[in-house]
């Protein structure tokens, strides 16, 4: 293993100003900051590896066709959206069309057409106009 921590043995030969404890301390906090920077190496690297994955995964993401369709998705609604709003008013215009129409129906069957003392409808002119062909697909 190569990363193991060696104790060096004092130097006999150079005379050190300091205590032996002075020289341990020393050298056990440079134990304790290789070990930190040691530490800091891998948790460095594990970042690296997770940007780089997380990269991948955001060109990926971006390279996706359903995301670039959103925009477009996006633009459609609202269109549709527009396109509703256009239709509710014609069909609340249709339906204030219609009860008009109804209105304007009753007021025509109480004037219905007397003709040789019998009462005729609108409807039984219409049958006596209608097509032969008509007509018989009634009968069947």
């Amino acid at each position: 293993m190569g990363n193991q921590i060696k104790f060096s043995k004092k130097d006999k030969d150079n005379p050190v100003t300091g205590s032996e404890e002075d020289y341990l301390a020393l050298e056990i906090k440079s134990i304790q900051l290789k070990n930190t920077n040691r530490k800091l190496i891998t948790k460095l690297d594990q970042q690296k590896k997770l940007i780089k994955t997380l990269t991948s995964e955001l060109e990926a993401i971006k390279n996706n066709e359903q995301f670039k369709c959103y925009d477009k998705l996006k633009n459609d609604y609202n269109k549709f959206k527009i396109e509703y709003a256009k239709l509710e008013v014609l069909l609340n215009d249709s339906r204030a069309e219609i009860s008009k129409l109804k209105g304007d129906i009753k007021v025509l069957d109480k004037e219905k057409d007397v003709c040789d003392d019998v009462t005729i409808s609108r409807w039984d002119k219409l049958k006596n106009h209608l097509p032969d062909d008509i007509k018989n697909l009634r009968e069947k």
